[in-house]
Formats: structure tokens, C-alpha cells, sequence
């Protein structure tokens, strides 16, 4: 049976190239996966459940990753395993970068024979590229979660820095009143960013209650009568 297709990832080659080969990312994005293991550098012992009938069952096989051009291309060598249902193949497997994008091209040949069962070309093809959109969907949803949570970790590293810098060190007084306040409760418990936050707290409130307090007066003051 013949497969071919192509998938566009939001992402650089590099980053594309480095997830289609890390087993920790491979685990989570194969549907059905049940075991994916080294064997030795490079290949790796797979099994796979698929639900969909005429289909349904676990699939073994060993994943060879040969004729390897970083990082633009490779093949994927598909070798059956003993068993009542077997998977094998090979898939060239090529990467093109446009931009921010990068598109994945594949194209090879996979068998899959399962005791007991008549499998047609038909309804195989169409089970192994539902699986293969899912892999390529979950594998790119995955990568989405981890750019957002690079940009949040961006983020909270520049909002640090900015709570750091935001007062000058020329601009800092820590002879004021609000300054020995924070030191004779021990508020900044020694620790000079701490106490530059209390002190900052106090002068608010500082300022605050001197308003309140002028507006009272105001209030007290008597109106003259024209």
C-alpha cells in the first residue's frame, strides 16, 4: 500500500525536525501507542493499538531511522515483528522551511497483515492516514502548548526585571521616615528589595491618609457667608 502526504507546521525546521526524532515527544503525540522503546541508536521497538475495525488490534514492529540527512531529510524502516498482526514498511521522510513554516512531505509503502482478517487496500489506506492526521494534529497541538509557555516564562522573567529597575538607585532614600519605619518592624526581615517594597507600600499610604486627612480639615473649616 502506498501513503503519501504532507503536513504544514507553524514551526522552524530545527524545532520540527528535533520533535519527529525525540522519543519523549513521539510517546505523547502516536495515537495508540503502547510501547516505544530503544533498541539501539536510532531504532526502536514499537507496538500500536488501533480501534478502528477492520483494524482493531496491536501492531508490532521495530522503527529503524536510516539514510539520515540532518536536518532536512530521512527514511523510517518498518520491520515486522513476530505476531498475529504486523506492521512494515519504508518512509522517506523530507522537510522544507518557508518562513516561520515548515512542511513535512512523506511518502512510502507500509503493509499491515492481521490474522483472521481480510484487510483491503481501500479501507487500510484510509485508517493509516486518519492515524497519520491525528499524529501530525497532536504533535503540532503539543507544540503550541509549549511555545505559550515559553512566552509566559518570557514574560515573568522581563516583569522581574522590570520591578528590579523600576527605581533608581539615585532615586532611592533609605534614611526617609518610611525607611526606619520598615526597619523598626522588621518588615523587609533584612533582605534590601523586601524593604524597598515596604517602604514603597508605606509612602503610598503615606500620601494617602495625608489627602484623607486635608479633606477632613476642609469639611471642619467654616464657609463664609457672602
Amino acid at each position: 500500500m502506498n501513503i503519501e502526504g504532507t503536513y504544514t507546521f507553524q514551526s522552524k525546521l530545527t524545532e520540527i525536525r528535533q520533535s519527529l526524532t525525540k522519543q519523549e515527544v513521539l510517546q505523547h503525540a502516536i495515537p495508540g501507542l503502547e510501547q516505544l522503546e530503544a533498541v539501539t541508536k536510532n531504532r526502536y521497538a514499537v507496538a500500536i493499538h488501533i480501534k478502528y475495525p477492520p483494524l482493531a488490534g496491536t501492531y508490532q514492529g521495530q522503527v529503524s531511522i536510516v539514510e539520515d540527512e540532518q536536518p532536512a531529510s530521512y527514511r523510517l524502516l518498518i520491520e515486522s515483528s513476530s505476531g498475529p498482526n504486523t506492521i512494515a514498511g519504508i518512509c522517506s521522510i523530507q522537510l522544507h522551511e518557508l518562513g516561520d513554516n515548515t512542511t513535512v512531505i512523506y511518502k512510502g509503502t507500509l503493509t499491515l497483515s492481521k490474522r483472521g482478517a481480510r484487510l483491503t487496500p481501500a479501507v487500510t489506506r484510509g485508517a493509516v492516514k486518519l492515524l497519520i492526521q491525528q499524529f501530525f494534529t497532536s504533535l503540532s497541538n503539543q507544540l503550541r502548548i509549549d511555545h505559550a509557555d515559553s512566552t509566559v516564562d518570557s514574560m515573568d522573567i522581563a516583569s522581574d526585571i522590570v520591578t528590579l529597575h523600576s527605581t533608581p538607585a539615585s532615586q532611592r532614600t533609605p534614611s526617609s521616615l518610611a525607611n526606619k519605619i520598615v526597619r523598626l518592624l522588621g518588615l523587609g526581615k533584612d533582605d534590601a528589595l523586601q524593604e524597598e517594597i515596604w517602604t514603597d507600600r508605606i509612602r503610598r499610604i503615606g500620601l494617602i491618609s495625608g489627602f484623607l486627612l486635608l479633606v477632613w480639615i476642609g469639611t471642619r473649616l467654616p464657609r463664609k457667608r457672602w
